[in-house]
């Protein structure tokens, strides 16, 4: 009876978000069409969100959406997001080459979900009304940026973000969420001159190793290529 009342918690849970992360994402791809189509170079909105809790109250968070054009970048967008706690926000900043789309336009839907999927988890952690949020958690971390990379993507409460991220990613790009992983860690080396400093990759098959063993034990539904 417990594994059954457990298995339906997470799967009410997970309906909870995901149709949050469904309903946001769907603005902010018709908000960015709408930049896509203007003739700013830039542009700001705030999509507030009413976001329903575990004890029945009720939260508002602000999706705070920058876009910005650039005509001279090397990648096709570069997408980033922050949880505001301070303010009750989350940030995203979407920055494109206009002239990628709307070729681009099925892999930029795919990272908005996972950005999304990883700041709503941080927001969904620091309300602490779920049975396994972590109590201390990285906003409370003094010394975040002194993190290494690896300690920062093995961190209790990043696990989660990231694995939910991707997940959500995988799901949207029907392919295995070892693959998109994978995908994770070489377009992250990609972008940089010299990744090496930050993390060496022979880190990344203990991070992959951590990231599957949290998945397999919170998210039953995902596929694996073998």
């Amino acid at each position: 009876m417990m594994v059954k009342l457990l298995e339906l918690y997470q799967q009410v849970k997970e309906g909870m978000y995901d149709s949050l992360v469904t309903s946001i994402s769907r603005d902010i791809v018709n908000e960015f069409k709408r930049h896509l189509d203007s003739n700013n170079k830039s542009k700001t909105i705030k999509i507030p969100s009413e976001w329903p809790l575990y004890d029945g109250s009720k939260e508002i968070i602000n999706i705070v959406v920058t876009f910005k054009k650039d005509k001279n970048m090397s990648d096709d967008f570069d997408i980033g997001g922050f949880a505001a706690w301070d303010d009750k926000q989350i940030d995203i900043d979407i920055f494109y080459n206009p002239e990628d789309f709307p070729y681009s336009l099925s892999r930029l839907i795919g990272s908005i979900k996972e950005t999304l999927t990883h700041e709503v988890e941080h927001w969904a952690q620091y309300f602490y009304n779920r049975p396994e949020d972590i109590k201390t958690s990285i906003q409370k971390t003094s010394n975040i940026e002194d993190l290494s990379f690896f300690d920062y993507l093995t961190y209790p409460d990043e696990i989660p973000a990231f694995v939910r991220g991707l997940y959500r990613k995988a799901k949207y790009n029907k392919q295995p969420l070892d693959v998109e992983i994978d995908d994770f860690f070489e377009d992250w080396f990609s972008k940089y001159d010299n990744p090496n400093k930050e993390m060496k990759k022979n880190k990344i098959p203990q991070i992959k190793k951590i990231w599957i063993e949290w998945a397999k034990k919170n998210l039953p539904a995902a596929q694996y290529s073998k």
